[in-house]
């Protein structure tokens, strides 16, 4: 308790200024994105997300995130929206986009398309979805 109670007096007196008033971080927006929905032919379309910087007019490197095996979303359980805010926040922007077939939270929305898709497929859509960044 002592510990808490000293931590909390340090954290007063690094933040206080001249006047007595308590300074606070507002919150700065680091990222932008923006949700798609990409074309991918044959009646199929998906949806993605660009990320990039909030600061600066770019255009930015661009980074396209594929997915590996299995019914996945664009954001992979989590780690391809951690990656994509990362990189993005460090100056690149960041398309990442749900399988062909599938929804959100890795939701087979649509047996046939999941079904019928092959390693083809999935090589056509990646550059598909690449010339988004074109």
């Amino acid at each position: 308790m002592i510990a808490l109670l000293t931590l909390s007096c340090l954290s007063f007196a690094v933040f206080e200024d001249r006047n007595n008033e308590v300074l606070a971080q507002s919150y700065v927006q680091t990222i932008k994105s923006r949700n798609l929905v990409i074309d991918l032919g044959n009646g199929v379309k998906t949806n993605a997300q660009l990320t990039y910087p909030a600061i600066g007019r770019g255009p930015f490197p661009s980074i396209l995130l594929v997915h590996g095996a299995g019914p996945v979303d664009m954001n992979y359980g989590g780690m391809f929206w951690q990656i994509a805010r990362y990189l993005s926040e460090r100056g690149f922007a960041v398309l990442r986009y749900d399988k062909r077939g599938i929804g959100e939270n890795g939701t087979i929305i649509n047996n046939s398309v999941w079904g019928n898709m092959t390693s083809n497929d999935l090589i056509y859509d990646a550059e598909k979805i690449a010339n988004v960044l074109i």
